[in-house]
């Protein structure tokens, strides 16, 4: 295999060596859609070591997973990957980074038209981490629901308010970025 005959802690050493960006082998992993060598690079550390892998930040404050958004690579192949090697909790945790534009993956995501992302988000986070996540403005104050409108992407909106109770619809929709209110045209 890949790593074989390294000890424990010399997997270590070369699986969470920063290069100049302060990247991990990992982000390429991700980056590259290689499901079976994140499980290979992921699967022998213990579950403190992979959390710390998997919630390096790079020195754009970006995680593996916000590196992935920025390249258009399929999130669902990288979240379904991660699903298989660690706990939920930890992909919940790592949903909700910021990097230094206090941007989440998610925000990346809607930002490169990519709906992939967010409906899998709809479809497979618990309502309150979605509620959360939908919440979250970037350091323009802008929340996903104003990103997919002004990228012509309004069905996502609606797809994404048909579950959440009513009073918290309006919630969303009345959050104010510091550049626009986000007006749509959705039955609500």
């Amino acid at each position: 295999m890949l790593l074989e005959g390294f000890s424990a802690e010399e997997k270590w050493q070369l699986i969470s060596m920063q290069d100049n960006l302060g990247q991990t082998p990992l982000f390429n992993v991700a980056s590259e859609e290689y499901g079976d060598t994140m499980k290979t690079l992921l699967g022998d550390l213990t579950p403190e070591q992979q959390r710390n892998l998997i919630y390096m930040q790079d020195r754009k404050g970006q995680t593996l997973l916000h590196s992935a958004c920025v390249k258009g690579i399929s999130l669902k192949m990288v979240m379904s990957s991660l699903r298989g090697i660690v706990n939920n909790e930890i992909l919940d945790k790592l949903l909700l980074i910021r990097d230094n534009k206090q941007r989440t993956a998610l925000h990346i995501a809607a930002e490169n038209q990519s709906s992939e992302l967010v409906l899998w988000c709809k479809d497979n986070l618990p309502s309150e981490l979605l509620l959360k996540l939908l919440k979250l403005g970037d350091a323009g104050g802008q929340t996903l629901f104003h990103i997919v409108s002004t990228k012509g992407q309004a069905h996502l909106i609606a797809s994404l308010l048909n579950d959440i109770d009513p009073h918290q619809r309006l919630e969303l929709l009345s959050i104010q970025c510091k550049s626009r209110v986000l007006i749509c045209n959705i039955n609500t």
